[in-house]
Formats: C-alpha cells, sequence, structure tokens
C-alpha cells in the first residue's frame, strides 16, 4: 500500500511538471501585445527591447538631481487591460550602485532590488542584477510572463552589449 501510494505521488508529480498548452498561449499573447505597442504613437523602444510612453514629465527648469540624491520616480504602464501606477525610491551610489524600494502602487506590493558593479580588473566588470517584486493575488498570469518571458532576458542582453561595445 505504502509502495502503491509512493508511486501514485510521484505519477502526479510529475503530471504537474509537464509543460502546459496555456503557457505558449500566453507567450504568443505577450508577444502580440508587444507587437501591437511599440506602433503607437509616441512610444519609445530601448535596445533592450523595452517599451515605454513618456506621459508627462516635470518643467525643464524644475529641480534635477544630484548625486546620492533619492528620487521618487512614478511610472504608468499600460497593459492594454489595465494600466496600474506605481512609485519607487530610486537611489544612485556611485559608481558602485543604484537602488530602489518602492512607496506605493496598484498590483504590486513590493519592488526593490539594485544593481551592483565590481570591479574584477584587466577592465572587467560583474554586474549582479536583483530584483524582489511581489504582487497581489488578482495578477493576470499573461503579464508575468510578459515581464519574465520578454523584458529581463532583453533588458539583461542591453546590459551586456552597452558593456561590450
Amino acid at each position: 500500500m505504502k509502495r502503491a501510494l509512493i508511486v501514485l505521488a510521484a505519477g502526479l508529480a510529475l503530471a504537474a511538471c509537464q509543460p502546459k498548452e496555456k503557457a505558449a498561449d500566453q507567450s504568443l499573447a505577450s508577444k502580440a501585445f508587444m507587437e501591437k505597442t511599440v506602433k503607437e504613437p509616441g512610444v519609445q523602444v530601448l535596445p533592450s527591447g523595452v517599451a515605454y510612453k513618456i506621459v508627462r514629465s516635470g518643467p525643464a527648469t524644475g529641480i534635477k538631481p544630484s548625486l546620492n540624491d533619492e528620487v521618487k520616480v512614478h511610472y504608468e504602464v499600460d497593459f492594454k487591460i489595465k494600466t496600474i501606477h506605481y512609485t519607487i525610491l530610486a537611489r544612485e551610489e556611485r559608481p558602485k550602485r543604484m537602488s530602489w524600494s518602492f512607496v506605493e502602487g496598484e498590483v504590486m506590493k513590493d519592488n526593490k532590488g539594485s544593481w551592483v558593479l565590481e570591479p574584477e580588473g584587466e577592465g572587467r566588470t560583474k554586474v549582479t542584477y536583483s530584483v524582489d517584486v511581489t504582487v497581489g493575488p488578482l495578477v493576470p498570469k499573461s503579464i508575468l510572463n510578459a515581464l519574465v518571458d520578454q523584458s529581463l532576458p532583453k533588458m539583461l542582453d542591453a546590459l551586456k552589449r552597452r558593456a561590450e561595445g
């Protein structure tokens, strides 16, 4: 009996690990969404593939941050099914670190992370990117997949190209 339960449990675990067709559908939906978004008026696309549109900015004569200032950055992200707003507090600690922490926003419960640069000699630098995002339980998986499947790899590839070129 014990052996039968172990075999049954192993079978269920393996079945749960099988790739789901929905994941492929979500990746295709994410790709189609991005292809449509980048064609909209005012949308800028970075070499990393990240698309953005400046909705509004402060006056050109406004206050400019200086070295080691903390700056509140307000984001508005349009996912077509929902536009979310959030604010982070960004800190630049030149030349070794840039970090941020979550202040407030919709959908997210937390968003903190950093870029850390460490010299390794011979013109080499070790870059460590860390991010910890906690979202609410009602966030569609297609949005999370778009962030993970597209944005993160493109951002890291752009960083590598910039560092090498």
